[in-house]
């Protein structure tokens, strides 16, 4: 399927007047809307080096945090029930690991990785194709609330009441892979809506993962050609967090084995107590403490006084 972004110039720049107008602002604030405009310092940097990157995001609650990586899932809106077990299961490993989920919240494999990332301890994210006060579909108006319950975000380049036309879902998958590290397919047939996705992330110079399926399935033609392609062959989360990054600044980012990708994630530069650690990943006292002494070992963290923890 051809991926496509529409000349909207006259479009975009009615936005912008928009935006720039009191009256709209306070409108979108009413509804608990807020933007961001392209150059702005709290516009998405991840996004800011593609051509194609959105003029404006519309976002109710929050925006990803640049400071944790982000995978993208996407696949089959018609998914066998291995495809909706695969996606909710690696989601919510990705999310205990730390790992910011992100999703077009579509019917399928869609919805199952933001239910599994909504079991995890990290926010998930969804793209509309709509603007984000339209839950579409409107099915998953449980999954949309709960996103925001949680801390994540809705997230759209369509402004408020739009109801969604044909090209914008292909259009808004460029977010969806511009905003993630990796992308893992979960179920696609030869000629998917999902390998829109995969065409744009390679264009970003994304990785792409893909879980493998039954070679008589159709559901699997596409995820299949995609390993014989050189995608990562993802049967859980952990094939993608051996490789998985944890960025910690703005231009600079270190590995961190996944079994400590969550704990580093929460870590900061003003230190933090060991119980408020506990608090904030649900480790045990015992796995705090072990993992603790492996990245001061590892020269990742620093221990200014006993029993507070900061980033070194």
């Amino acid at each position: 399927m051809e991926k496509i972004v529409k000349n909207t110039n006259e479009w975009t720049e009615e936005i912008l007047e928009k935006l720039n107008s009191k009256e709209y602002q306070d409108e979108l604030k009413k509804a608990g809307v807020n933007f961001v405009i392209k150059g702005a310092p709290d516009y998405p940097k991840i996004l800011m080096q593609y051509k194609e990157a959105p003029e404006f995001l519309f976002y109710k609650g929050n925006l990803p945090d640049p400071n944790k990586a982000a995978v993208a899932i996407v696949g089959a809106r018609g998914c066998s029930s291995y495809g909706r077990k695969m996606a909710k299961d690696i989601a919510r490993d990705l999310s205990n690991s730390g790992v910011q989920v992100i999703s077009g919240m579509a019917r399928g494999i869609d919805s199952y990785a933001a239910l599994g990332a909504l079991e995890g301890d990290t926010p998930t994210f969804a793209i509309l194709g709509t603007g984000v006060d339209v839950c579409y579909p409107a099915e998953n108006i449980d999954i949309y609330e709960q996103i925001l319950k949680q801390g994540g975000g809705i997230i759209s380049e369509y402004p408020m009441g739009d109801g969604g036309t044909g090209w914008h879902f292909p259009a808004r998958n460029r977010i969806i892979s511009g905003l993630s590290n990796k992308v893992l397919v979960v179920e696609a047939k030869e000629r998917s809506g999902s390998l829109i996705t995969v065409e744009w992330a390679l264009e970003q110079g994304k990785d792409i993962c893909a879980v493998p399926g039954r070679a008589t399935d159709k559901l699997s033609n596409g995820t299949n050609e995609l390993i014989k392609n050189g995608a990562l062959m993802t049967t859980s989360a952990k094939d993608i967090l051996d490789d998985v990054f944890v960025s910690v600044c703005e231009d600079q980012s270190i590995n961190i084995r996944s079994d400590l990708a969550k704990l580093y994630s929460v870590i900061e530069s003003t230190p933090k107590t060991v119980d408020e650690l506990i608090s904030e990943t649900k480790l045990s006292y015992s796995e705090i403490t072990e993992q603790l002494l492996e990245l001061l070992m590892l020269g990742y963290i620093a221990q200014p006084v006993d029993g507070y923890y900061e980033l070194k």
